[in-house]
C-alpha cells in the first residue's frame, strides 16, 4: 500500500481543543473506527457543580500539524468530545418538603406555599435561589425568573399545563443556571399562542458588537445602574415586555438544563419551541416539540446526554447560532433518541461543529439533514432524509462568504461521450461566478484549472479528457479538472476520467453569480456508528475536506447530474469502515488515494440500475464479498471496505448489468459542455488535455488547429 497519512483539518483540532465544555481525548488510532462507538466521558474533565468553569483537556497522543498539498495533516489521531454534565445538572431527585416554594395553579387562580416567589395577577415572579414545584393548569399566564445574585433557580414541572397568547410562557432573564425538572410519570404542557415574533436583539446583535466601543460599554454599564434605581414596578413592566418579545416558548438568557424521567409537551403556534441565548443542556425526559420556526435553540451550544426527542417545525430543528466565538457554536450529542423533521431547515445544524457520539437519530424531513463548519461522527445511528443535501459541511460564521451561494444553472449541456468507465451524460452547464472570461472562437480551449480561482469561467464546447477528440470546425477539446477548487464557479459540470475524452457539449445557457468552490479549512470526519442518508442534492457535501475511518455508511445520492452521492472541495480520504454509495454519474468526485488506507470499488452502469436491486461484489470465482440494496435508479455504485485487497480484480453485479472493476480505480462519468457563452463558429475548447500549467487560460491557435 501507499505510505498514507490521517487527515484532520487543522481548524477542527483548534475549535476541538479551545471548546469549553467539551472534553478531547486524542488517541493513536489502532485500526479502522478505533474508539468509535465509546460514550464515556472522558476521564481528564474536571467537573464542577455548576455549567460555566472551565475544566482541564488533556492530549494524549500529540498533534502533528501541517499543510502539505494544500491539506492539513494529524497524524494517527482519533478525536472524541463529549458534553459536559454535571452532577448536579443530572440530579432530577427532588423533595418537596425541602422546596422554597410549592405553588399550584387553577385556572387562572394561583397559590403559594413557601417564599422566594412572588404573584401578580396571572403572572408568577421567582426570584430568590432554589427550587420551585409547579402543578395545575395555568390559563393565559406566565412564569418569570429574575435573580439578579447570579444563582440557580429551579423549577420542577409535575402535571402543569401553562399556555399564554401574549409572552413566552416560561421567561428567564436573569439567573445563574436555570434547571427545569420534569417529574418522574407526569405529563407537562406549554403553549405558546402568538403570532410570530421577530428577535430583533438576536438580528441586531452581531452588529452591535461590532459597534461597541468603550463609549458604549460605558453607557451599557451606566443603563445597568439605572436599572437597578427603578422600583419593582418599573422592573416588572419591563420584565413584562421582555417576555413578550422573546421568541420562544420557553426562553431563557441564562444557562439552561432540562432533566428528568417525566413528560413534555410544547407548541409554539408562531415562534420557536425551547430557546436560551446562552448554553442549553438536555440530560434526559420525554420531550415533544411542535413550533412554527426553530424547535430547540442553544446560542451557544446544545449539549444532550440522553433523553427521548421529537420536534416537528418550520425551520432548524436542533441547532446552536453563535457565529463569532469558535469556543461557542457547537451541538454534541451523546446519547437519546430523536426524530426530527423540518419543513424547511436542517434535522441538527450548528455554526463551528457538530458532534455526535451515540445515539439513535431519525431525521425523517428536512432541507439538509445537518449542517455545520466541522461535523465528526463517532458512534451511533443517524438515518437522514432530504430535500437537497444529506450532510453539509460549510462555512456560516459570521462575514463568511458562504461557498453554498453559488450561482444558478445554465442551460444544460450536451451529451458525454464514453468515459473511462461506462457512459457519461453532460450536467447542467451553467458555471456562474463573477465576470465571465469568453473564449474566442477558434482559440485552444487546453486549460489547466489545477489553480483556478478568482473570476468565473464561461466558455464554449465540450470538455474533455486528456485526449483530445475532434469537434466541429476542426477544434479538439480537452481541459484538465484534476482539482477545480477557489472561488467564482457556479454549479459545476460534469467529469471524465484520464483517457479518452467525452463527447462535444453543447452551449449552455448564462450561468448566475456564484459563492465558488472554495475549498475551506473544515472537514466531515466519520469514525464510527451508522449512517444513512437518502438525499436528493448531495449525498455527503464537503466544502472541506472528508474523512471516513470507520462505521457503516449508506449514501443513496442524487438521480439528477446536478449533484452527486459525495462532493468534496478539499480532498476525500477513505481509511476505513465500509461505505454504500449509489448516485448519478455527472459529478462523481474521485477518492485521494495517495492519502487513503482503505479499499474500493466502483463503476458507472450504461443503465440506471432500478430501485431494490441487489448490488453485489464478487471475487473473480465468484465468491460474494460485499451487498447492498439500491434505493435509487442511479447508474453510479462506490463500495469501500477492508475485505477488499488491494489491486485485485472484482465484478459488481446489479440485475442483469455486469462489470469488471479494478480495487482502486475509480470511475467517473463524462464531461458536458459548461454553461456560460456560447461558443463560437469556429473551433471548441481545443488543446491537448491540460495547458499551461495554473495559466487560468489555453494558448491561442488559429481556428482549426490544435
Amino acid at each position: 500500500m501507499y505510505s498514507r497519512r490521517k487527515y484532520l483539518s487543522n481548524n477542527i483540532r483548534k475549535l476541538f481543543c479551545g471548546v469549553l465544555g467539551l472534553a478531547v481525548l486524542c488517541t493513536a488510532c489502532s485500526g479502522p473506527g478505533s474508539g468509535a462507538g465509546s460514550t464515556d466521558v472522558a476521564e481528564s474533565l474536571t467537573s464542577s457543580d455548576e455549567a460555566g468553569t472551565e475544566e482541564s483537556l488533556e492530549e494524549s497522543g500529540g498533534y502533528s500539524s501541517g499543510k502539505e498539498n494544500g491539506a492539513s495533516t494529524t497524524e494517527g489521531i482519533n478525536v472524541r468530545l463529549t458534553g459536559k454534565y454535571s452532577e448536579k445538572a443530572m440530579d432530577s431527585e427532588f423533595d418537596i418538603r425541602e422546596a422554597k416554594a410549592v405553588i399550584s395553579f387553577g385556572g387562572s387562580e394561583i397559590s403559594m406555599t413557601g417564599e422566594g416567589a412572588e404573584i401578580d395577577g396571572s403572572v408568577v415572579y421567582v426570584r430568590e435561589k432554589g427550587t420551585y414545584i409547579l402543578s395545575g393548569t395555568l390559563n393565559e399566564g406566565q412564569i418569570i425568573v429574575e435573580n439578579q445574585d447570579d444563582e440557580n433557580i429551579r423549577l420542577v414541572l409535575m402535571g402543569t399545563e401553562i399556555s399564554c397568547s401574549t409572552a413566552a410562557p416560561i421567561y428567564a432573564e436573569d439567573a445563574k443556571n436555570l434547571y427545569i425538572t420534569l417529574a418522574k410519570g407526569m405529563m407537562n404542557r406549554i403553549t405558546d399562542t402568538r403570532d410570530t415574533i421577530v428577535d430583533e436583539e438576536e438580528e441586531a446583535e452581531s452588529q452591535e458588537a461590532v459597534l461597541l466601543n468603550d463609549g458604549d460599554q460605558e453607557e451599557t454599564e451606566q443603563d445597568a445602574m439605572e436599572d437597578e434605581e427603578k422600583d419593582p414596578g418599573e422592573l416588572e413592566g419591563d420584565l413584562l415586555s421582555k417576555a413578550a418579545a422573546a421568541d420562544g416558548a420557553i426562553f431563557s438568557r441564562c444557562d439552561l438544563f432540562i432533566n428528568g424521567s417525566g413528560s413534555l409537551e410544547l407548541k409554539s403556534s408562531g415562534n420557536d419551541g425551547i430557546k436560551t441565548r446562552d448554553d442549553l443542556r438536555i440530560i434526559s425526559g420525554y420531550i415533544n416539540v411542535e413550533a412554527a420556526d426553530d424547535g430547540i435553540v442553544g446560542k451557544d451550544s446544545v449539549q444532550i446526554l440522553d433523553g427521548s426527542i421529537q420536534v416537528t417545525c418550520g425551520d432548524e430543528a436542533i441547532s446552536s447560532t453563535e457565529d463569532e466565538d469558535s469556543e461557542k457554536g457547537f451541538l454534541v450529542i451523546d446519547g437519546g433518541e430523536f426524530s426530527l423533521a423540518s419543513e424547511a431547515g436542517h434535522g441538527l445544524k450548528s455554526v463551528f461543529a457538530l458532534v455526535i457520539n451515540d445515539g439513535k437519530i431519525h431525521i425523517t424531513k428536512s432541507k439538509e439533514g445537518m449542517q455545520s463548519l466541522n461535523i465528526v461522527q463517532n458512534g451511533g445511528q443517524v438515518d437522514i432524509a432530504a430535500s437537497d443535501d444529506g450532510i453539509n459541511v460549510s462555512d456560516k460564521r459570521a462575514g463568511a462568504t458562504s461557498s453554498d451561494d453559488m450561482g444558478g444553472p445554465g442551460g444544460g449541456g450536451g451529451m458525454g461521450g464514453p468515459s473511462a468507465s461506462g457512459n457519461g451524460f453532460g450536467g447542467p452547464g451553467g458555471m456562474g461566478g463573477g465576470e465571465a472570461m469568453q473564449m474566442p472562437d477558434g482559440s485552444q480551449g487546453g486549460m489547466d484549472r489545477s489553480s483556478m480561482s478568482g473570476n468565473g469561467f464561461s466558455g464554449p464546447g465540450a470538455m474533455g479528457g486528456t485526449e483530445a477528440m475532434q469537434m466541429p470546425e476542426g477544434g479538439q477539446g480537452g481541459m484538465d479538472r484534476s482539482s477545480m477548487s477557489g472561488n467564482g464557479f457556479g454549479r459545476r459540470g460534469d467529469r471524465t476520467a484520464s483517457g479518452n475524452g467525452g463527447g462535444m457539449g453543447g452551449p449552455g445557457g448564462g450561468g448566475g453569480m456564484g459563492g465558488g468552490f472554495e475549498n475551506i479549512d473544515a472537514a466531515l470526519v466519520i469514525n464510527g456508528g451508522d449512517l444513512t442518508v437518502d438525499a436528493e442534492g448531495d449525498g455527503l457535501d464537503s466544502n472541506g475536506d472528508i474523512l471516513i475511518n470507520g462505521g457503516t455508511i449508506h449514501v443513496f445520492g442524487p438521480t439528477g447530474d446536478g449533484d452527486t452521492a459525495i462532493d468534496k472541495n478539499g480532498v476525500w480520504e477513505q481509511n476505513g469502515g465500509t461505505l454504500y454509495a449509489q448516485g448519478s454519474s455527472g459529478m462523481v468526485e474521485e477518492v485521494d488515494s495517495d492519502l487513503s488506507d482503505g479499499f474500493y470499488v466502483s463503476t458507472i452502469f450504461d443503465n440506471s440500475v432500478p430501485g431494490g436491486t441487489d448490488i453485489i461484489v464478487s471475487d473473480e470465482t465468484g465468491k460474494e464479498i460485499l451487498s447492498f440494496t439500491g434505493q435509487k435508479e442511479v447508474p453510479f455504485v462506490f463500495l469501500s471496505s477492508d475485505l477488499l485487497e488491494e489491486g485485485k480484480t472484482y465484478i459488481i453485479t446489479a440485475g442483469d448489468q455486469t462489470a469488471e472493476v479494478v480495487e482502486g480505480e475509480m470511475a467517473t462519468g463524462g464531461m458536458g459542455g459548461p454553461g456560460g457563452g456560447m461558443g463560437g463558429p469556429g473551433g471548441g475548447m481545443g488543446g491537448q488535455g491540460a495547458g499551461m500549467s495554473g495559466q487560468g487560460a489555453g494558448m491561442e491557435a488559429p481556428s482549426g488547429n490544435e
